[in-house]
């Protein structure tokens, strides 16, 4: 949209708080730390399952504001509500730092606003019927992706059917769920992701994660 010469640009996001208690109960502090500043943590209570209202909303922030601007997701912070809630309706500062504020700049993109409210529901994003059945061997690398996406990846078809080349995020799978799936990923194969792979594209398929496993040469786990 333009107003006045200015273009306007609005992104939007909606999470659900309980997502965000067994991520919390199962990851703990590791992931937390990979989404949160220390800063954003310690405005939402520390890391427990009471933080989910402060820890989704900032990760819905996270969302519209990669939607609005194009920025990296991992150099976006969040500001502390209580010190920023000078308007009518209270406010929310957030910051770019590192590479983010380059792109955004770049861009043309001069003022952020932002807003972020806490409410008992929230939407749920389902998309996508069934695919055909596989009847192919696959591998045991693969087969263990494909468990761990059935657990994680909050999919509505199961994950043994799907296509190697199926976009994860078209079928339904939230960044938030990416996040689990990352982390379920790392405890698996005994890995980490590095910084340059943390990137929408190294999880939109079961082979592009595959592909990602073999890139850092992890081994299947032993059962």
């Amino acid at each position: 949209m333009e107003i006045d010469g200015f273009e306007l640009r609005v992104g939007t996001d909606v999470n659900r708080s309980p997502r965000w208690l067994s991520p919390i109960a199962h990851f703990g502090d590791r992931y937390v730390r990979r989404l949160y500043t220390d800063h954003e943590v310690e405005c939402c209570g520390g890391v427990r399952v009471e933080s989910a209202p402060g820890l989704a909303a900032r990760f819905a922030a996270k969302e519209a504001t990669n939607q609005a601007a194009p920025v990296d997701r991992r150099t976006i912070r969040g500001g502390d509500p209580s010190r920023s809630g000078a308007g009518p309706a209270g406010g929310v500062d957030l910051s770019l730092s590192d590479g983010a504020q380059r792109l955004a700049e770049e861009a043309g993109v001069r003022h952020l606003s932002m807003s972020m409210s806490h409410g008992a529901g929230g939407g749920d994003r389902h998309r996508g019927g069934t695919l055909p059945g596989r009847s192919e061997v696959v591998s045991p690398a693969e087969a263990e992706v494909r468990r761990l996406l059935e657990v994680h990846g909050g999919l509505p078809v199961e994950a043994a059917t799907l296509d190697g080349e199926a976009d994860l995020f078209d079928l339904g799978m939230t960044s938030h769920a990416s996040v689990n799936v990352m982390l379920a990923l790392e405890d698996s194969f005994d890995i980490e992701f590095p910084d340059e792979m943390l990137r929408k594209s190294t999880f939109e398929s079961v082979n592009a994660i595959s592909a990602a496993l073999g890139e850092l040469g992890a081994q299947a786990p032993i059962s």
